[in-house]
């Protein structure tokens, strides 16, 4: 599932594979749902360990803010989550445009 249009489960672990090599077949096929971090502008979606545990994490964090399943510190905080967010999702609307026209 694109991370775009993934349902955040009450309650999850988030299993990350290495940048070269992923996740060995036994685990991928342990795990109950599969996440994919999207291309941007046409290129190969590669990222650090680090870097797409932080995806995964903030967007669930802000589909949780949005579905009011979450508090949030302030609502100077809300705010600007939201509007990183709209970009978010122009983002993700632009990528899926190119793949579409690649395709």
């Amino acid at each position: 599932t694109p991370l775009q249009h993934f349902a955040h489960p009450p309650r999850a672990v988030y299993v990350l594979g290495s940048e070269d090599n992923g996740l060995n077949r036994p685990i991928v096929e342990a795990c109950q749902c599969h996440v994919a971090l999207p291309k941007w502008f046409g290129r190969s979606a590669s990222y650090n360990v680090a870097m797409a545990g932080t995806l995964v994490m903030y967007d669930r964090m802000i589909k949780q803010l949005w579905a009011g399943d979450a508090k949030a510190p302030s609502d100077g905080d809300v705010a600007d989550a939201v509007d990183d967010a709209e970009r978010a999702d122009l983002l993700f609307a632009a990528a899926e445009a190119a793949e579409a026209e690649e395709a």
